[in-house]
């Protein structure tokens, strides 16, 4: 009998469950990231697992210059409108977004025009900027996906 409670309990249980939040990630982007384009794009679009609320957008061009970007988000995808005069090379989008568990995340997308370049290599293996990108972002307590 106590067996048959315990089992019940059990089911009982698991039917109840809910499931757990996780934060957002980022699923995709437009252009896709690493991706080499013949021209600039007009818009990056990311991607997420559930919808998002970001809080800050920006671009570092090819040349290393930062870019104010203009952002919106409509359900799981951030639209970023693009500077006309980007040059050739490789650029970073940075975003912060919040989940809707109410997390911070934060990462990185990038593209080329033409050619990549900025190529740096830091000893951990990745690209200098969004390394330093990503040590910024853990200095402030978000989560790097």
């Amino acid at each position: 009998m106590r067996l048959l409670a315990c089992l019940a309990a059990l089911l009982a249980a698991l039917c109840l469950a809910t499931p757990a939040h996780a934060h957002a990630v980022l699923i995709g982007a437009e252009p896709g990231d690493g991706s080499v384009l013949k021209e600039a794009p007009k818009t990056v679009v990311l991607h997420f697992n559930e919808a998002v609320a970001p809080t800050a957008v920006s671009l570092l061009d090819a040349s290393g210059k930062p870019h104010d970007v203009a952002f919106r988000a409509v359900d799981q995808s951030v639209t970023v409108t693009m500077p006309g005069d980007l040059p050739q090379g490789t650029q970073v989008v940075n975003y912060r977004v919040v989940s809707q568990d109410g997390h911070p995340v934060a990462g990185s997308s990038l593209f080329s025009i033409g050619v990549i370049t900025g190529a740096a290599v830091t000893p951990g293996g990745g690209d200098a900027l969004v390394t330093d990108f990503k040590k910024v972002t853990l200095e402030d307590d978000f989560d790097v996906r």
